[in-house]
Order: structure tokens, then sequence, then C-alpha cells
């Protein structure tokens, strides 16, 4: 079969690659559509700290943002039938620790990420699920199905931050993880969402998904804009999802006193240059969140039930024979691309 995969520091190719063979457990699924997250620029860039320690190694098959049809299944299968739509989790945790317990595999210590780390993903025409961490997407198109990870993603972080009514939001970043956060805090009942950013096409689409305000860092100072936005009263919830420590420092600074702070972004090395000592005299509570365990089920029906948009996060669509291309695009980034998909049906 055809795949992408990353064999080394911004190196990737378009190759020939076996069919997975699925195990006792496992969905083999033909991949219709994968987006191109930051996440695996990350891979790309071999920035993710289990890269530099060794506890992960190329090459890899990318790809956690995926819809496919199921075209095998094993033998211990349950739930499952070949022809079904389906997507999948991309944190697949061990299934003993008291985190997996918990549904929190996303989390577990020994887990592996879905073409992430320790295990292929989706930039190929076959990849193999466990049935425990697929997903029915009914009739869902791919395109839809393809954007559910990053809708869970979303709702994840407004769960963390016990978003609903008198919640005063802002949401720095607006790239596709920002502006599911920006429409879900929406969705889930603030008063006040602000998105936050520097681009003009992505603000807009921004204010279409859902920002009451936004704010173009490139056109007034910060804490002006902030004061203003917020009538004087200040954020309560502040999500950083751009994954830059200069940001994260902003973020931090525009929050109120006794705020949550939720940290969402991927950030590059280990050592960051960020104002701690803003976090101390408001009294803040800094908070990470990471995937979306638990509410794949959830995100789906609330695409189905147009309760959530996802289609406008897909600006780009290419064939699966640029991935490599498209990784490079999204490393440098465009000020009109949120999202790219890659369309998996090889001719």
């Amino acid at each position: 079969m055809k795949a992408v995969q990353v064999i080394g520091y911004e190196k990737a190719i378009y190759t020939d690659v076996p069919v997975p063979v699925p195990e006792a457990d496992e969905l083999l699924v033909r991949v219709r559509r994968v987006g191109v997250c930051h996440s695996d620029v990350a891979v790309f860039r071999q920035e993710l700290g289990v890269y530099r320690t060794g506890g992960a190694s190329l090459p890899i098959i990318p790809g956690h943002e995926w819809a496919g049809e199921v075209v095998e299944v094993g033998a211990q299968v349950e739930g499952f039938e070949v022809g079904e739509r389906v997507t999948g989790e991309c944190g697949m945790g061990c299934e003993r620790c008291s985190l997996c317990q918990q549904g929190l595999h996303n989390i577990c210590p020994d887990r592996v990420e879905t073409g992430v780390f320790s295990r292929d993903g989706a930039y190929a025409e076959y990849m193999c699920v466990p049935y425990q961490h697929a997903h029915h997407l009914y009739d869902l198109s791919f395109q839809e199905g393809a954007l559910v990870e990053p809708a869970t993603v979303g709702i994840w972080i407004a769960r963390r931050a016990t978003i609903g009514s008198g919640s005063r939001v802002a949401v720095f970043g607006t790239g596709a993880v920002g502006l599911m956060a920006t429409q879900m805090a929406k969705t889930f009942g603030a008063d006040l969402v602000v998105a936050v950013g520097r681009q003009p096409f992505k603000l807009n689409l921004a204010k279409d998904m859902g920002a009451d305000k936004v704010i173009n860092l490139r056109e007034q100072p910060l804490m002006d804009a902030i004061n203003e936005a917020a009538d004087g009263e200040g954020f309560n919830v502040v999500i950083e999802a751009s994954g830059a420590p200069e940001v994260l420092t902003m973020a931090l600074r525009a929050a109120a006193p006794r705020a949550l702070v939720v940290v969402t972004g991927v950030f590059e090395g280990e050592l960051q240059t960020i104002d701690l000592n803003t976090i101390m005299p408001k009294e803040l509570t800094v908070i990470g969140s990471l995937g979306g365990p638990t509410v794949f089920d959830e995100a789906i029906d609330m695409v189905r039930q147009g309760e959530i948009r996802v289609m406008p996060l897909n600006t780009h669509t290419f064939p699966l024979s640029m991935g490599p291309e498209a990784l490079t695009l999204v490393a440098q980034g465009r000020p009109d691309l949120v999202k790219i998909h890659l369309d998996c049906t090889v001719d």
C-alpha cells in the first residue's frame, strides 16, 4: 500500500509499505481522509520529548485525525462490521493502571499514540485500530469524520475549564484547536468569548465559529485590547492554544485574578521563557489539557445534530502523495491555512 513515513528530521517520504495485518481485537480500516495536525509537525521536526529521550523512534506513519471504512474485523472484535464508517482515538493506554480505569488513557504513562509515537497512523491507504478505541461515524461524511478528533479536543478543553454560564473566555491561538475551543466555549454557554491572534483570515473564521469579539495582536497592545474586549471585567478562563512561549506569557497576563488558565498548545523544547511571576500575585490556576478521551461519541453526536460546525476548519485538501509537502506547509505556516486534509483514496 501507499503511505507517508517520517524517516528523519524534517524528512518524510511517500512510499510503499505492507498492508498491516489486524490482531484479533483490531479493525483493518481503509483510510479515506486524514488531517495534518501540528502534532504531526512536532513528529516531523522531532520536537516531542518522547523522541528526544529515546522513548520513541522513527520511521513512523503519522496521522491521528482520520476517517475510513472497516474492511476486516478481528476474531475478538465486537460491535463493528465490514463496510461501516469509523474514526478512532489517538492515545491508547495500558488499560490496567488507575488512569486507564478512569478512561484517562490520554495520560497513561505507558500509552502509545497513533501516528505520534510507537504506533503507525493514518497517512496511508490502510491502518489497524483496536476496536475499543474505534467509534462509529454513522452517516457523517469522511470529511466530517476526519474532523471529529479536533472537535473532541475542544470539548475536553471546555470540560477541563468547566465552561458554562458566567464564563468569560479568552482563547489565544486561531489554529484548529483554538477555533474549536472558541466554538465549544460558546456552545457550552460562556457569556463572552474572545479570540486572540494575528491573522485576519483566521480571526474572521473565529467570529464565524462563535467568537463574540476578536483581538488582532498586530493592531493594538494586548492589555489595552483585553481591557476593551472584556469591558474591564477580565477573563476568568484563558485558553492557550498556540504553543508559543511568548503567547503563554500573554495569556497569563490577560487572566483575571483567580482565573483558570488552560494550556493545550504543543511547545517546542522543554525549557521555555515564560513570565511565571504573573501566577502567584493573581492566584491563578494553571492546568493542562491533552486530547479528548471519553468524548468521541459526544463529539460525533454534536456534529450529526448540527450543534457544532467542523467543516470550516478544512481549508485545503491534497492527495496522499503530497503528504510530505503538506507537513512542510503546516510547519511553515500560512495565513489562510487552518487544516489540510489528505485524501487517501489512491488510484
